[in-house]
Order: C-alpha cells, then structure tokens, then sequence
C-alpha cells in the first residue's frame, strides 16, 4: 500500500481523476432521489421497457 500512496502522478492525470471522482459523486445523490421518487410512486422496474405492438405477435396472424 504505501509504494500505491508514494507513486507520482502527472498534473493532468490529477485533474482528470479528480474530475471524474467529482462528476461520480455529486450525480449519485440526484440518481439516488430519482430512483427513490420512481419507487414510491410504484414504478418497481425503471430499466424495463414496455413492448412495442409491431413487435409482438398478432392474435389475428394466419396460422397455415
């Protein structure tokens, strides 16, 4: 562990890493309210996607 904490790093690979850490920890919060909101007003399965009628199959299709 201490040669990982004593390893240089360059300016811009600083900036970029911290750049990073800031955009991941500030957005979490904001995805973590909205996936909260979408639980409590019963949306169980926000990834889910309904299906589209051209895709699915028609009950009317000709069977021969």
């Amino acid at each position: 562990m201490a040669t990982i904490a004593t390893a240089r790093k360059s300016r811009l690979h600083n900036a970029l890493e911290g750049l990073a850490l800031t955009a991941t920890l500030q957005s979490f919060p904001t995805f973590a309210a909205a996936a909260f909101l979408l639980k409590l007003i019963g949306n169980h399965d926000p990834s889910a996607t309904p299906a589209s009628p051209s895709l699915s199959p028609s009950p009317r299709s000709p069977t021969r």
